[in-house]
């Protein structure tokens, strides 16, 4: 019972996470709200939640910030493919 509230961690064996959105740079370009205190704190959210429910994350571009350090890569996705399940 506890397990099926835990996430998606515990929920499968293995959870990929794709990042393709940049929003805190959004944020700060386009200043919605007060970008100041927004960009950070919507990168540190964003961080804590793919942190706790991925086993690995994809992002798209390179551009993208860092928030899971080891279980990040950064290749195009087109299906599943061999690199994204590789355990590191």
């Amino acid at each position: 019972q506890i397990k099926r509230n835990l996430g998606w961690a515990h929920k499968f064996k293995f959870v990929v996470g794709i990042i393709h959105t940049n929003y805190a740079a959004y944020m700060k370009t386009y200043g919605i709200g007060t970008s100041i205190i927004a960009a950070p704190a919507i990168t540190a959210l964003s961080a804590l939640v793919i942190r706790a429910h991925c086993h690995k994350v994809i992002k798209l571009s390179a551009v993208l910030p860092d928030f899971a350090p080891g279980k990040e890569c950064t290749c195009n996705v087109h299906g599943v493919r061999e690199d994204f399940i590789k355990r590191q």
